[in-house]
């Protein structure tokens, strides 16, 4: 069980390496689309059986601290990082919940970005 949980934590804490090696360095520049514009992450949401030893890997690497557990973000321990997006990392809240990690996306009209074709 052990072994099963560090191999969990290890491809999460590179899924988030790789997840916000792209995001720091994500264009600025419009698409292809007429009047389309990259969305931002605004928040990163990882859910892991090992917050504490997530939340000091991912110090030590983008130079960052985490907070104390937010109650009203199911106990995230949350990091602004320098780009202005942040990353909250938490435990289950659930028997049934398992680690992922989820990506929520700024945009400047929420309409717009929920017409299909936009």
């Amino acid at each position: 069980m052990f072994q099963r949980t560090l191999m969990s934590g290890i491809a999460l804490t590179a899924s988030v390496l790789v997840l916000f090696a792209g995001i720091q360095t994500m264009p600025d520049t419009p698409t292809s689309q007429p009047d389309a514009r990259a969305s931002d992450v605004h928040y990163m949401e990882i859910v892991c059986a090992d917050v504490n030893g997530t939340c000091s890997t991912l110090e030590s690497i983008h130079g960052v601290t985490f907070g104390e557990p937010v109650p009203a973000m199911g106990m995230a321990r949350v990091a602004k990082m320098p780009n202005g997006s942040q990353i909250g990392v938490r435990g289950p809240m659930a028997a049934h919940e398992t680690p992922i990690i989820r990506s929520y996306l700024a945009v400047d009209d929420i309409g717009k970005a929920l017409k299909p074709g936009s």
